[in-house]
């Protein structure tokens, strides 16, 4: 089974993606060391869109030129990550977590998890 608690060394967006990903998923080992990897990365995405926020979507160059805030591209490097590492435990991206979409393959494991724990229940 699954262990609940998040390790201590995630801020908050990890620690509500731990606690998302193990309610609904039985993760096995390989899976739940992913996991271990993916929250650490969606605490860097926040810290990554805050400062964006904080700042300008468009900076000034080198040059005096508007370019597009490289902070930018960070995000979008570990949004790509992310999505690599959350593929590999077969569970949804940020979009398809959100249920902005939805393959099949990704909705038979949450019925099976759901199914596994309910058996569990009625027989233990």
């Amino acid at each position: 089974m699954t262990t609940k608690k998040p390790p201590t060394s995630l801020g908050p967006a990890g620690r509500r993606l731990w606690r998302r990903v193990v309610d609904e998923f039985e993760l096995n080992p390989v899976e739940l060391e992913l996991l271990a990897q993916a929250c650490p990365l969606v605490d860097q995405l926040a810290r990554l869109n805050a400062l964006i926020e904080a700042d300008e979507l468009v900076v000034e160059g080198s040059m005096g030129q508007p370019r597009a805030n490289p902070l930018l591209d960070d995000v979008r490097k570990h949004v790509d990550v992310l999505n690599r590492v959350m593929m590999g435990m077969r569970i949804p991206t940020a979009d398809e977590f959100e249920g902005r979409a939805a393959p099949s393959v990704l909705a038979q494991r949450a019925a099976q998890t759901r199914w596994r724990r309910e058996a569990a229940a009625r027989h233990g």
